[in-house]
């Protein structure tokens, strides 16, 4: 009678509080991301980065034996159809919106981000209303959230040049195949300066409110990986973060 009363205990802990997953179940994990500088990017084939330092810290908190060695960079389409086929994927950094919250499990938020519109100060660009802006070319990288953003916002009739790649949308806007470029702030500029292009030649004509990113991974993924590298996560806290962020991001515009 003990005995049943103990296995029956147990099997109720055991489903109100899943038990903390093995190291291995975590290793397990394919990593995914793309060139997003300064959150996450490659140099010499190592990962740098944000974000990719943020994980490789979560990973060595969780005991795993995953590197920043292991994570695999992606054009960011090509990363998000992986993520959703195959299970025990991670993919960073997302920004976690209403039409992909059920496409993913989440692990976040990581950082705030800030979408903006860029432009040439030599084209003397402001923004009035929708209308008057529907006849200008936009550049947008493709599957990413701005793009999906621009046809929110301005319709689905807007001309958006859809790059595979941030390099190519600012290769865009330089050649002025494009006349406004909407990406995320620290990455725009951090890609014009890669580019040799001088940051004040270029200027933020609107802002968009403040973004979350996010670890999206795959909705097979066993759950108790998703709240131990949550755990992880949140045990770092705000001043670790900071600290990291201050690492990378120094004057991103003039």
């Amino acid at each position: 009678m003990k005995r049943m009363l103990f296995l029956l205990i147990t099997a109720t802990c055991t489903d109100t509080f899943p038990l903390k997953v093995n190291a291995t179940e975590i290793d397990k994990l394919r990593l995914y991301s793309d060139e997003h500088p300064p959150y996450n990017f490659s140099v010499h084939n190592q990962a740098m980065g944000i974000t990719v330092d943020i994980l490789v810290e979560m990973l060595r908190i969780s005991n795993s034996k995953l590197t920043r060695d292991d994570i695999q960079f992606l054009p960011w389409a090509r990363g998000i159809a992986y993520t959703r086929q195959r299970k025990n994927t991670l993919l960073f950094s997302t920004t976690k919106t209403q039409q992909r919250a059920d496409l993913f499990q989440w692990v976040g938020p990581i950082i705030t981000s800030e979408l903006v519109l860029i432009a040439k100060r030599e084209k003397k660009l402001t923004y009035q209303n929708k209308e008057a802006w529907k006849h200008l070319r936009f550049g947008a990288v493709r599957s990413d959230i701005s793009a999906d953003i621009l046809f929110q916002h301005f319709g689905e009739e807007v001309d958006v040049n859809l790059s595979n790649d941030g390099q190519m949308s600012i290769l865009q806007l330089f050649l002025d195949r494009i006349d406004l470029l909407f990406y995320e702030k620290n990455v725009a500029f951090w890609m014009l300066r890669k580019a040799g292009l001088p940051i004040n030649d270029y200027e933020i004509i609107y802002r968009f409110a403040p973004t979350e990113e996010w670890f999206a991974l795959n909705k097979e993924t066993d759950k108790r990986v998703v709240t131990e590298l949550q755990v992880a996560l949140d045990s770092l806290g705000e001043d670790y973060i900071k600290h990291v962020i201050n690492r990378y991001i120094g004057r991103t515009e003039q």
